[in-house]
């Protein structure tokens, strides 16, 4: 039997990110505090349309994820960022396509340690297009995230 790869969230990011690092804004782990969620990964291109990445690495984790109700419709709230495209991606096997129970939502399968296969295409949730001050703002909270990071890095060194 083959080694079967171990998927977390960190590394399905990564796949993300070399996906489209090249030519798009990716952020992990986005944290919105007026809708009090984060988002795994979030991609914007230069058209300033945005996806949002929901990453499952087990079966458990995609069957809680409908005990979140509000996480869930997020995207219904107006005034609030809402991406453009929302997919699920996980490891093959993990959800099955006739299992997305809103019809809206895309999935994309991560198979032989990097692909990203996309078993169902995102609809268009809306077409509002970030403008230059919203992506802006998501770079700053990207900046942020990074400092903060590093600070308590060099903290912990220096202990």
């Amino acid at each position: 039997m083959a080694n079967q790869i171990k998927y977390n969230e960190a590394r399905i990011q990564k796949i993300i990110f070399e996906r489209f690092g090249k030519r798009a804004l990716v952020v992990p782990n986005l944290y919105f505090r007026n809708c009090q969620y984060e988002s795994d990964a979030v991609v914007i291109m230069k058209s300033g349309l945005s996806y949002e990445y929901e990453i499952k690495c087990s079966r458990a984790d995609y069957l809680n994820e409908f005990k979140k109700r509000s996480k869930i419709m997020k995207h219904r709230y107006p005034n609030k960022f809402r991406p453009n495209y929302f997919y699920f991606v996980c490891p093959t096997g993990i959800i099955r396509p006739e299992e997305l129970t809103i019809n809206d939502y895309g999935l994309i399968h991560i198979k032989d340690g990097f692909h990203m296969n996309t078993i169902r295409k995102a609809k268009k949730l809306h077409d509002h297009r970030l403008t230059e001050k919203e992506y802006y703002g998501l770079a700053r909270k990207m900046m942020f995230k990074l400092f903060n990071h590093s600070d308590r890095w060099r903290i912990r060194q220096a202990q």
